[in-house]
């Protein structure tokens, strides 16, 4: 459900950008401001960019606070995450923003759907066996390039 949830808001944010037409701004997101104010329109391109990073943040707080009322937190908890996440960006294709999006409804369907008529322990498993059936079929991803 977090994987569904995490791509529609990237896929909503995706295409935002691509309706403002601001994509390349995020390039500059790892200069220093002197850089983004001589190679930019100005000052509404570093608030863009501030805007954009303040937003990211404040999500990966929020998803953070809100995981830790159902999980235990301790040093290794983000390694399912991590592992469902590489999950749906492989399944979806890289560099496939819709891609993504898609592969993270289909994962968040297989997962509930699993752990509920064949069990709970072996949702991971049966992610992880239609990742490998989807890669042995067609190794760049449901909508990657070839």
């Amino acid at each position: 459900m977090f994987a569904s949830l995490t791509s529609l808001v990237n896929f909503s944010v995706s295409a935002l950008m691509r309706a403002m037409n601001s994509s390349g701004v995020l390039d500059f997101g790892s200069e220093p401001p002197s850089i983004i104010f001589c190679c930019t329109s100005g000052i509404a391109t570093i608030l863009t960019i501030a805007a954009f990073n303040c937003s990211t943040i404040g999500r990966g707080v929020w998803a953070g606070a809100l995981l830790s009322t159902f999980f235990p937190i301790f040093p290794e908890v983000g390694a399912n995450f991590i592992l469902i996440a590489f999950v749906v960006v492989a399944l979806g294709g890289f560099g496939s923003v819709t891609g993504a999006f898609w592969a993270g409804i289909i994962v968040g369907v297989v997962e509930v759907l699993g752990g509920f008529l064949i069990g709970p322990e072996y949702k991971l498993a049966i992610v992880l066996a239609l990742f490998l059936l989807v890669i042995l079929v067609r190794p760049q991803g449901l909508m990657g390039r070839a």
